[in-house]
């Protein structure tokens, strides 16, 4: 563990990750906040998602970096010796990152890599370099504050993570819903429900059927006929789309080829329910607090990958496979859309009920 002789004034903070995770590690800056409530904390993450973190009250800035960029980044902190950062806590394998950080912090944090010329040089110059649990066994948010909690005797038993909607982009969602939905349906009708129905493409195996999805979708129009419906997400496959608007018709609008994922975010905070699977939207959804219903695959399960802000408004829907018998070979198909409905109305019962109290 790394011994501080005073609390540091300036933490810069680097997950280079994929958005779900990016977002995970709020949790982890957080505890950080907590423990150093006077530092001011910078964070860096993949060029195209460090975005999603922004607004988190703990953050002073936000920025991108790479492992491209990073070895270009830092050298005149080095050459004059002067270094910005007392501490730098970096996740990810990437050694550039991890000498980047080096050049502009005092001390390091930082997760092991496969470089093991870079750590024991690291471990030489009095850093922590800490060799991370397995990422499959423990919950994403656990995993991440294993560095802080191993690496600096941090404690918290907050793991739940946040999302800001930013005000103007909250003003901006009920605009573009507005329009969206103009002159096709009542704009306060009930239930708003976005759809999330694709992960990327390397995680195909956690797809739900569009089938499956199609009845799902028809299940909830009969029994309320006034939904309303945003598909969400990445750009999706036409006949994909085509067979959700055979059922939904124009009371479904698509945004999913043509929204970032803050504007997708901001769209979610304004919905009555979310549904989607084992992807980076869930958990900017599940940060945010919107009711939801999310599908996972037996590869992992959900208590494993969501930290929800209101646990009490989420449903997690696991694949009926033992995870003994479980492979990424294990359709999806195999979770029926009966139960997934079945949660789907008993949410939306709840949500109109209190609605109706309100």
């Amino acid at each position: 563990m790394l011994t501080l002789s005073t609390p540091p004034k300036r933490i810069l903070v680097i997950h280079v990750a994929r958005f779900g995770d990016t977002l995970l590690t709020g949790v982890a800056i957080r505890a950080l906040k907590q423990a150093y409530p006077d530092a001011e904390i910078d964070f860096l993450g993949h060029p195209k998602r460090y975005d999603i973190i922004r607004g988190l009250p703990e953050l002073a800035h936000v920025g991108a970096v790479s492992k491209k960029s990073a070895a270009f980044k830092g050298w005149c902190s080095k050459l004059f010796g002067r270094k910005p950062y007392d501490l730098a806590v970096i996740w990810g394998h990437d050694a550039a990152i991890h000498r980047y950080a080096e050049r502009v912090a005092t001390h390091l944090v930082v997760q092991q890599i496969k470089d093991e010329t870079t750590n024991q040089s690291l471990r030489a110059a009095g850093h922590e370099v800490l060799k991370m649990p397995s990422d499959k066994e423990i919950p994403l948010a656990d995993w991440l504050l294993t560095l802080v909690e191993r690496g600096l005797g941090i404690s918290t038993p907050n793991r739940q993570v946040t999302y800001t909607v930013l005000p103007a982009e909250k003003a901006w969602a009920q605009e573009w819903l507005a329009q969206a939905f103009a002159g096709i349906s009542d704009p306060e009708a009930f239930p708003l429900i976005g759809l999330i129905i694709e992960s990327f493409p390397t995680f195909k195996h956690r797809d739900w059927p569009i089938e499956h999805f199609v009845a799902l979708c028809r299940g909830i129009v009969d029994q309320y006929p006034q939904a309303r419906f945003v598909l969400l997400g990445s750009q999706l496959p036409k006949p994909k789309v085509a067979a959700l608007k055979a059922v939904i018709g124009n009371r479904m609008v698509h945004g999913a080829d043509r929204l970032s994922m803050r504007e997708s975010g901001a769209i979610m905070s304004c919905l009555d329910l979310y549904i989607g699977i084992d992807t980076g939207p869930s958990h900017v959804a599940a940060g945010i607090g919107v009711p939801m219903v999310c599908l996972f695959h037996c590869a992992r399960r959900g208590p494993l990958v969501l930290s929800p802000v209101r646990p009490d408004v989420v449903t997690m829907i696991e694949h009926p496979c033992q995870t003994e018998q479980c492979s990424f070979s294990i359709s999806m198909g195999d979770l029926q859309p009966e139960p997934v409905l079945a949660a789907t109305l008993s949410q939306l019962q709840r949500i109109g009920q209190g609605q109706g109290a309100a």
